[in-house]
């Protein structure tokens, strides 16, 4: 099952030198992280490029980058290689707080710009629906499986597929209900390699908008290589 993926932070200004190039901050204030190494890349046009690191000193870090496009995706890593279990979020050119313990991604809370507000109100929505039940159910089958009850585990996967179901459903209604953001945008594009093309078609016919992420979706579809490229690599973060 794909990571489940999903929150958003942001940032604003700074002087820097004779320049006064401006700069946003993302604060991140997480327990269990003293001397870690955290690192801040952004998208450019689907790569992930390097921006800022530094080291956490007790439960403290700070990353600074400078003002871009609203749109770009930005990227929280612990390691400058990973490609799955990271965090990715908007600045809108911002300064965001993110709060919460190194060890449970899923569950920090993070303040800033109003596209970073709004995902983290629709996250968390789906942290106590649908999320945290997954991550419980999925636990269960692994214990179940490795006890050798392969009947229990059998039930216990198909409850959560289920459910996984159910939460897929949830979000691609959310993205309908928002066709002009392109928060939804990001979504659909995130999603998509799990979807059935012609669902993504429907979806992406709703939109009112464009934007960065509309148009890798139209990209998506009308391009069989780019397609299994994007599913490819979704794939590779799958559990």
């Amino acid at each position: 099952m794909k990571k489940l993926v999903f929150t958003i932070f942001a940032t604003m200004f700074l002087l820097c030198g004779c320049n006064k190039t401006k700069q946003f901050e993302v604060t991140l204030n997480l327990s269990n992280a003293d001397g870690k190494s955290v690192y801040l890349f952004k998208d450019v046009n689907g790569t992930e490029t390097f921006v800022d690191s530094t080291v956490f000193v007790g439960e403290h870090a700070v990353l600074k980058a400078g003002f871009d496009d609203p749109q770009i995706t930005y990227f929280i890593k612990f390691s400058p290689n990973d490609k799955c279990g990271i965090m990715p979020f908007f600045t809108e050119n911002q300064n965001a707080t993110i709060t919460g313990d190194l060890n449970d991604m899923p569950h920090w809370t993070c303040e800033g710009c109003p596209t970073l507000n709004e995902l983290n109100a629709y996250h968390q929505k789906n942290l106590t629906q649908f999320e945290d039940k997954i991550m419980a159910l999925s636990a269960e089958v692994i214990t179940a499986y490795a006890e050798g009850d392969t009947v229990k585990g059998a039930e216990l996967n198909e409850q959560m597929m289920t459910l996984y179901n159910a939460y897929t459903e949830n979000n691609i209604e959310y993205i309908r209900s928002h066709p002009d953001s392109y928060l939804a945008h990001y979504l659909l594009s995130t999603m998509m390699p799990e979807m059935e093309l012609e669902q993504v078609k429907e979806v992406y016919d709703s939109f009112t908008t464009e934007s960065i992420y509309s148009k890798r979706v139209k990209e998506f579809i009308e391009n069989d290589e780019v397609r299994e490229k994007i599913i490819r690599e979704a794939h590779s973060c799958n559990i």
